[in-house]
């Protein structure tokens, strides 16, 4: 049996944190933060980490190129553009 370790690599404190999603066009890792109303962003070459908030529950992304999202609120599929 193969036994593995995890290693943390941001601490985000997400309220609830779900769906992560790789972004081919940026090599990001996203994921939301769905009652925290954020989106976070990490950057592994960089180790770089960071959100984007909100005003409304953030419930899934799709990245659609290196600067825009598509993203599923509580209410409203739209496009946002970083």
């Amino acid at each position: 049996m193969t036994t593995h370790s995890a290693q943390l690599v941001h601490d985000a404190r997400a309220e609830h944190g779900e769906g992560p999603v790789w972004n081919p066009f940026t090599h990001e890792l996203l994921w939301v933060d769905l009652t925290g109303c954020k989106i976070h962003v990490h950057n592994p070459a960089t180790q770089s980490n960071t959100r984007h908030i909100f005003k409304e529950p953030v419930c899934a992304i799709a990245p659609r190129s290196a600067n825009e999202w598509l993203v599923a609120f509580a209410k409203r599929l739209a496009t946002v553009h970083i």
